[in-house]
């Protein structure tokens, strides 16, 4: 669920988790490999999980705001 509860921990809401990977998206200069973003992702939070991770990446696909080559993923240019 994107919206999240009142009593939910915000930090691990699809939204909050989707603006830090853009983060760090954003301070490379080209493609990432997909382990290697997943790799950073969990080395920043103990309560992170790989399911955590590929929900918010699909949700960011979804959206338009990464793209996908090879995979190897980036922020999108054309809709930030």
């Amino acid at each position: 669920m994107i919206i999240p509860q009142p009593e939910a921990d915000l930090s691990n809401n699809a939204i909050v988790v989707g603006a830090d990977l853009l983060d760090i998206l954003r301070k490379k200069e080209n493609y990432v490999i997909v382990d290697d973003l997943l790799e950073t992702f969990l080395k920043r939070g103990k309560t992170r999980s790989t399911n955590l991770f590929f929900n918010t990446i699909v949700l960011l696909y979804s959206l338009g705001l990464i793209e996908e080559h090879n995979y190897k993923i980036r922020v999108s240019y054309d809709n930030t």
